[in-house]
């Protein structure tokens, strides 16, 4: 009889994996033991092994699970990556430091590929009902004449303005992704570092548009 030590699964939000991120996460999980095994399912195929993984003709697919388990001592985990999110859980017999280990490199491996921009939804439906209060400032200050009233709504606007543009251009970059070729052969800079690019225009331009309005307004309440 052996208890099972389980640690609480662990969820993230979308990841962007490549072949690399694959392998790495099965070495490290195959120094626990050279008798691992391990089971690949992606694209209604199961694989036992990294080779047969990347021979697949599709490279690009929306979702994996790496199942790993050791004979002895036993350690048993599991990666589930979905569309909008992604999940491990692990299982072990024993409580080796070797293990915790295991768990941090693979958490570090995960955490480097989640994707940055999860939280656009929620900020773009907490402000989409700014709609009614941005009508209201803009048409209560060109009725009595305050300039702040309608900068007050010109702020409003440009929020949902900025959530409706978020939306729009990150929807791509707000699932997951899983790519059956290795980092270092993309063709170009860009290909290799699309994401973060977008991601630094984007924040840049955010952060200017705000910048101008708060401005504005701090003139305007000095007057």
């Amino acid at each position: 009889m052996r208890k099972i030590e389980s640690i609480p699964s662990r969820r993230y939000g979308p990841v962007k994996l490549y072949l690399d991120d694959i392998a790495s996460i099965i070495d490290a999980f195959q120094q626990l033991s050279a008798d691992s095994n391990v089971t690949i399912t992606i694209g209604g195929y199961e694989c036992s092994g990294i080779e047969e993984v990347a021979s697949l003709k599709q490279k690009e697919h929306d979702r994996l699970e790496i199942e790993m388990c050791t004979p002895s001592p036993g350690y048993k985990m599991n990666i589930n990556v979905e569309k909008d999110s992604s999940r491990l859980l692990f299982l072990r017999y024993h409580d080796l430091l070797r293990a915790n280990g295991l768990l941090s490199e693979v958490e570090r491996i995960i955490k480097s590929r989640v994707r940055k921009w999860k939280r656009v939804e929620p900020f773009f439906n907490t402000v989409a009902p700014l709609g009614t209060s941005t009508a209201f400032f803009i048409a209560m200050g060109q009725i009595n004449q305050q300039s702040l009233l309608v900068l007050i709504g010109l702020f409003f606007a440009a929020l949902i303005a900025i959530g409706a543009l978020l939306m729009l251009a990150t929807g791509p970059m707000r699932s997951s992704k899983v790519i059956l070729s290795y980092q270092s052969d993309e063709s170009t800079y860009w290909m290799r570092n699309k994401d973060k690019i977008i991601t630094t225009l984007i924040s840049s331009s955010i952060t200017f548009i705000l910048g101008i309005i708060a401005t504005l307004i701090v003139q305007s309440i000095g007057k």
